[in-house]
């Protein structure tokens, strides 16, 4: 974190809180002036977007970013039809 202040970021996307619980992961942010506007989550756990929704919350994130679609269920089609089926 203190790398990614001295280049001069203020906003951050996070891939995962580095063992770190998501209030004590934001704390860190903060505390280095950083604030995390987006978080990586994996499609298995959008299955269940009730924690989902409540670690967004505690991390203070305005977005939710699936970083992959899995296979098979997602049929391979990566036109807009086959986005808007999955």
């Amino acid at each position: 974190m203190d790398e990614t202040k001295a280049l001069g970021f203020t906003l951050v996307e996070t891939a995962g809180t580095y063992d770190l619980k998501p209030a004590d992961f934001r704390e860190q942010l903060a505390a280095r002036g950083l604030k995390a506007v987006a978080a990586h989550f994996p499609y298995e756990r959008l299955r269940r977007p009730a924690g989902v929704i409540a670690e967004a919350r505690t991390l203070g994130v305005e977005y939710v970013v699936i970083p992959w679609l899995p296979q098979p269920e997602f049929d391979g089609s990566r036109r807009a039809d086959g986005c808007r089926r999955f």
